[in-house]
């Protein structure tokens, strides 16, 4: 009995002995718990929201790049990394690669090798004798 003079009535204890102060401030904690969560879970709804549109990005890539519509995807994939382009960028890019639009500035294999055979049948040319 001293305990509840001197503390006031236990939070835990029956709704029934607690005076009206009481019953206030555990309303207020009660709203201000609900209202936390709520936000938490509209938080949390937003992550998963990004996380997901994401997801779609990268799976509309992966189909992008599967379609073959592009042949050097490697060359305009560097392009993308060179210039800081997100998923986003990378399939707008492939898009206009994919209507002739833009064309990738990279070396494929056949230039490669046609420049070696060029190389080993040519030589190597000195610029002696040339005032540059």
């Amino acid at each position: 009995m001293m305990d509840r003079i001197k503390y006031g009535v236990h939070l835990n204890s029956t709704l029934d002995y607690q005076p009206i102060g009481g019953l206030i401030e555990l309303v207020r904690r009660k709203t201000d718990q609900i209202e936390q969560m709520h936000l938490t879970k509209l938080n949390d709804n937003r992550k998963l929201e990004t996380h997901a549109a994401s997801l779609a990005d990268h799976k509309q890539w992966i189909l992008a790049i599967a379609s073959g519509r592009v042949e050097c995807i490697s060359a305009l994939v560097q392009a993308g990394l060179k210039r800081r382009v997100g998923v986003k960028g990378l399939i707008a890019q492939y898009e206009w690669a994919a209507v002739k639009l833009y064309k990738p500035k990279g070396y494929t294999n056949e230039d490669i090798m046609r420049s070696i055979v060029m190389l080993h049948l040519g030589g190597s040319h000195s610029h002696r004798g040339m005032n540059w």
